[in-house]
Formats: structure tokens, sequence, C-alpha cells
């Protein structure tokens, strides 16, 4: 099931494996949780990815898989620049105030 996050870019960091291939790796943090996702090279949203820098406010489709090993995985479906203002605007459509 694909769901989405609005949250604050932490430490993106475009990182190089033994054999060759790049990936960025970035903290997404939303609330008071984070969550650390490797975009590798030969994604989609690699390109995007590497425009990010710390303190970015971005949108992101999550989309989750399980690997072999039966491990949860959460990967970067799209991803985008939010506009300002636009977390409080959902947290104001959704979130029932008391």
């Amino acid at each position: 099931m694909k769901s989405f996050a609005i949250g604050k870019v932490i430490e993106p960091e475009v990182k190089r494996t033994q054999k060759g291939k790049n990936f960025v790796e970035f903290g997404l943090l939303v609330g008071k949780s984070s969550i650390v996702f490797s975009v590798w090279d030969d994604d989609n949203n690699y390109k995007k990815c590497t425009e990010l820098t710390d303190g970015d406010n971005v949108c992101v489709i999550i989309n989750p898989s399980v690997t072999d090993k039966g491990n949860l995985r959460f990967y970067v479906s799209n991803i985008v620049l939010a506009p300002e203002g636009l977390r409080e605007t959902m947290l104001d459509l959704f979130v029932v105030k008391k």
C-alpha cells in the first residue's frame, strides 16, 4: 500500500560503493520520527534526490516492499519539494483539534 509523508530532509549525501554504484542517502524527519532512505543511481528519482539540501521540505510517495528474507523495506516512489505551509494545511484538514 502506497503512502505519503511530508517532512524535512536531513543530511543528504551522495555515496559510492566499492563496485562503483552511486546512491543518495538521506534522512526524512516527519513529526518526531525519522527514516533513512537510500536512492540508487539507476532509480528514476536519483537526480531529484541529488539536488536535495539539508532542511528542504519534501512530499514523498513511499512504497513498502518485503525482501526475500522477510524484512519490510520502504522505497521512494516519487519525491517533490513541498510548498511552504503544506504540512500545516494537511494537518488542518485531517487532524481533529480539541
